[in-house]
């Protein structure tokens, strides 16, 4: 009977994954979309580079209080409560009349997208027991770049619309997700093997070369995936004479591929020790 109790619940890691991957897309779609933001609503390179980074800005700055926030919440809440902020957003950025409305839009989904961050791999967790729980998180690493890239893939085919076309989509497939979510994934009750989370001082922390160094690490890396995948297809566009129907197939695109194709290798590797 406990056995079954600590089953791996794959319907709601799975759920879970494609809603990663869902909001993966919400940051790739700026990048591919921005050379038509910029002509449609008149915006500085300077505004532009926001509404690609502010993501990870955002992360930054209110990462910490939103980890608290989402503990007092619950995870259940916070992913669908994020994926509907990010839906929202997603939204109020079709309608954006302005750069300021736009990136008023990012930062609401800039807050659902750190609300589920935080709590979609930690239902993953929660929800996969024993070998698989390696497996299940090690699935989850790969959302970035597999959201990233399908979206970029797949952009230039929807922007052939309109940018607002493709914000208005991904709104809805937000939506979809949210309420997906709300069914799929069970309320989340205690569990024999959920450890207790140590206190530790954020001073604690950046003293230790385990935590620090990995965050240093990823902050570089931050600034080069931005540079390259946020502007460079602005560049191609509007120094090079790409089409932005062209835009999934250029450099910036393969380098997300390339990282998909890795993470699709780790993610082989648990299955290949067994």
């Amino acid at each position: 009977m406990q056995e079954e109790k600590q089953a791996t619940r794959w319907s709601a890691v799975l759920i879970l994954f494609f809603a990663g991957v869902m909001v993966a897309g919400q940051v790739g779609k700026a990048p591919v979309a921005l050379p038509l933001i910029r002509t449609d609503l008149n915006l500085s390179l300077t505004a532009a580079a926001l509404v690609v980074s502010l993501f990870a800005l955002l992360g930054a700055i209110i990462g910490l209080p939103a980890g608290a926030l989402a503990g007092r919440l619950g995870m259940r809440m916070s992913t669908v409560g994020g994926l509907a902020l990010l839906g929202l957003g997603s939204l109020i950025g079709a309608a954006a009349p302005s750069g300021t409305i736009l990136l008023a839009s990012r930062v609401v989904e800039s807050v659902g997208y750190l609300a589920i961050m935080i709590g979609a791999p930690t239902l993953i967790r929660h929800f996969s027991s024993g070998p698989d729980r390696d497996r299940a998180m090690v699935l989850w690493s790969t959302f970035m770049p597999v959201g990233s890239s399908l979206v970029m893939f797949g952009a230039p085919f929807v922007l052939h619309y309109g940018w607002r076309e493709l914000w208005m989509l991904n709104a809805a497939l937000l939506g979809a997700f949210a309420i997906a979510v709300w069914f799929v994934v069970p309320p989340r009750p205690p569990r024999d093997d959920d450890a207790p989370v140590p206190k530790i001082r954020l001073i604690d922390a950046l003293a230790n070369p385990g935590i620090s160094l990995p965050c240093f690490i990823y902050l570089f890396y931050t600034f080069l995936y931005f540079a390259l995948t946020g502007l460079m297809p602005t560049y191609l566009v509007e120094y090079k004479g790409a089409s932005v129907t062209a835009l999934g197939w250029d450099p910036p695109h393969r380098l997300v591929c390339s990282q998909a194709t890795l993470k699709v290798q780790m993610t082989a590797a648990p299955w290949a020790r067994t």
